[in-house]
């Protein structure tokens, strides 16, 4: 009796578990969107930036592309040598910035796992130095700067992209597609229209595609 008691008890305590990341997943789902195309840029307070002077505003009259990124993201490391590419065609124009964000570290408390955080991004920079020819936030334990941007937006997935023109909002908010490469060769030209391209987004958004 005592023996499926325990059972019962086990299966009870199985099933609250799911319950629980069910209930986690559809109130992750339910996020609202508060960023999106036409929105300004949020800031980008970093807990550290390598290869770059410390910034947190993005500088207007100068075209900024953010990317977010980690160091255990294998399509993240794929994008060095696109950003740097970038970086070293619109020198001048154009403001790279790769935003490595913490994933699953180890560590007895939180500062234990942003140290190592820290520590990882440092020796990732480090080893790809004379390839990164861009800047590099850092995010902090609290992903400070992911929830601004990429969580606000309803975005998932790493790596992902944000364009931002010259009057500081956002344009684009995706991958490194042909659509992004021709956005970017426009905006940089200011040959680009927000109205437009707010009134795309929101088709998009609607699941109209004509």
């Amino acid at each position: 009796m005592k023996n499926k008691t325990k059972i019962n008890q086990m299966k009870l305590s199985g099933l609250l578990i799911v319950l629980v990341i069910l209930l986690g997943s559809i109130n992750s789902n339910a996020q609202e969107i508060t960023l999106g195309v036409g929105d300004p840029a949020p800031p980008i307070k970093a807990a550290k930036w390598l290869k770059s002077k410390p910034m947190t505003e993005l500088e207007k009259g100068k075209v900024h592309l953010v990317e977010f990124g980690a160091t255990w993201c294998g399509g993240c490391h794929r994008m060095v040598p696109f950003l740097t590419n970038l970086s070293r065609k619109y020198r001048g124009k154009v403001n790279v910035i790769s935003v490595f964000v913490m994933g699953f570290t180890r560590g007895p408390s939180i500062d234990e796992q942003e140290k190592n955080h820290f520590k990882s991004v440092e020796k990732y920079v480090s080893e790809r130095s004379n390839r990164m020819k861009y800047a590099i936030a850092v995010d902090n334990a609290k992903q400070t700067i992911k929830k601004a941007w990429q969580n606000a937006s309803g975005e998932r997935g790493l790596p992902k992209l944000f364009l931002v023109d010259k009057s500081g909002r956002i344009v684009y908010i995706g991958s490194a597609s042909e659509e992004f490469m021709s956005l970017l060769e426009d905006v940089v030209n200011d040959k680009h229209s927000l109205e437009k391209l707010i009134k795309e987004a929101r088709k998009k958004e609607a699941g109209i595609t004509s």
